[in-house]
């Protein structure tokens, strides 16, 4: 699936849990490769922000995903403390104007049972693009 916009939320002040491990710099990197190629991206620091600075935010990524797409946060993983400090999110909307996110990760992935990191959904977001980009090539030659 294409996504139109991506939210990436993080602290520059805490860093991520070993459960959620991130390298946040490079996260960034990836994301700025992201913009690149013409999705929407926006980059959230939390660093000295509250909960409830971030609390609508952590709702719509512990809420809005289809149970099979919903991420680490809730009541089972990360809470609200958590959310862009000890857990950076990245959440991902189809269409810009959404108000809630399509995929959230880190995410743990149904089929493998395997946490898919931040790190991993953004290169395999860029991936696609690149990979959509040379089908759409392809098909118009």
């Amino acid at each position: 699936m294409k996504f139109k916009k991506v939210r990436f939320f993080y602290s520059s002040e805490v860093s991520p849990s070993d459960q959620f491990a991130c390298d946040n710099n490079k996260a960034i990197e990836l994301l700025e490769a992201l913009k690149a190629q013409g999705i929407e991206v926006e980059i959230n620091d939390v660093a000295g922000k509250n909960e409830d600075d971030t609390f609508m935010d952590y709702h719509r990524a512990s809420n809005g995903p289809v149970a099979s797409l919903r991420p680490v946060f809730g009541t089972k993983g990360a809470l609200a403390p958590d959310f862009g400090r000890t857990a950076p999110a990245l959440l991902c909307y189809k269409n810009p104007e959404d108000t809630y996110p399509e995929e959230v990760f880190p995410r743990m992935d149904k089929e493998t049972s395997k946490l898919i990191g931040i790190e991993q959904a953004l290169n395999n977001l860029i991936n696609v693009r690149e990979y959509s980009e040379i089908d759409k090539d392809a098909f118009e030659s």
